[in-house]
């Protein structure tokens, strides 16, 4: 996989998981 799609594909799944995170916050 290229540096590009491997730092997309990582960002894109910290975004889930912070996303997933406040929601539990917020319940």
């Amino acid at each position: 996989m290229a540096l590009w799609q491997r730092t997309l594909y990582y960002f894109n799944t910290t975004q889930l998981l912070v996303e997933i995170q406040n929601h539990k916050m917020c319940n």
